[in-house]
């Protein structure tokens, strides 16, 4: 069985990130943007944030190449990888 890669702090910047652009855009950020709105290295390290979060199942695919957030900042930042009914939100 193979492990999950565990989530680092900047991957729930990125995941804030794509969160917030799309409340105030009502579109999902590029790479780039995302890049440039964390502070990122490069845009290789963004992808794989955003890799990691779709496998994660916290961001989804959408019709148009861009990704989705699927669980609220404020649960994951509340109650840490763990919803208020002690169901895993993530895996850390």
């Amino acid at each position: 069985m193979a492990r999950k890669a565990k989530l680092l702090p900047s991957d729930t910047l990125v995941y804030m990130f794509i969160e917030n652009f799309w409340r105030v855009n009502y579109y999902s950020p590029t790479v780039r943007e995302i890049v440039d709105g964390v502070g990122l290295s490069s845009t290789s390290v963004a992808n794989y944030s955003v890799q990691k979060l779709k496998k994660r199942g916290l961001l989804r695919d959408t019709k148009c190449r861009a990704v989705r957030t699927l669980v609220p900042t404020n649960l994951i930042l509340h109650f840490g990888p763990y919803g208020g009914d002690g169901r895993r939100i993530i895996d850390t």
